[in-house]
């Protein structure tokens, strides 16, 4: 598209504008938890709904110890006799799927940001637009100016309705 773009402003078709902005995107992970929730939160639904230690780690699979170390972490379970028991002072919420949330939204805080690229559940990305207006030789057929006048050109009139390319009687050589 650019090279098209390009191509048509060269050719005074159109003039255009670059507008850059910097966006945040979820990761592949971020977009897991953003659908399913955390680790550590399916963690906490699981203990909640009377699951034994041997039976969460093979509910959550490769993602139980990242599960198990975020849930601690955060408070969201205790370990009481060897078993997993739900932290009742600490709210139900899954904070992070709700800053994922909030990236998508557009309405995320700067501690959110610092916490969501520590995990790696964001990234920046660099995305490119382009304003497009008409140029002083616009038309809505596009065709490519002609360097040279032939001699057939001449016996059937179309050099005079034929665009051809500007000379540069400036350059050397």
């Amino acid at each position: 598209m650019a090279g098209l773009l390009n191509k048509l402003e060269a050719e005074k078709y159109i003039e255009k504008q670059n507008i850059t902005k910097n966006m945040l995107v979820l990761t592949p992970e971020g977009l897991d938890y953003h659908n399913n929730g955390t680790p550590e939160f399916r963690l906490l639904e699981l203990v909640m709904e009377g699951n034994l230690q041997d039976a969460l780690k093979s509910k959550l699979g490769a993602s139980f110890d990242i599960a198990k170390s975020n849930a601690l972490g955060k408070k969201y379970v205790k370990v009481d006799a060897g078993q997993f028991k739900r932290n009742e002072a600490k709210p139900i919420v899954d904070e992070d799927k709700e800053s994922l949330k909030n990236v998508l939204h557009g309405n995320v805080t700067a501690d959110e940001i610092k916490q969501l690229k520590k995990r790696k559940l964001i990234k920046e990305e660099s995305v490119t637009s382009f304003k497009v207006s008409k140029g002083p030789n616009f038309k809505t057929t596009f065709a490519k100016a002609v360097a040279d006048i032939t001699s057939e050109m001449l016996k059937n009139g179309t050099w005079k309705t034929t665009d051809f390319k500007s000379i540069n009687f400036e350059s050397k050589g």
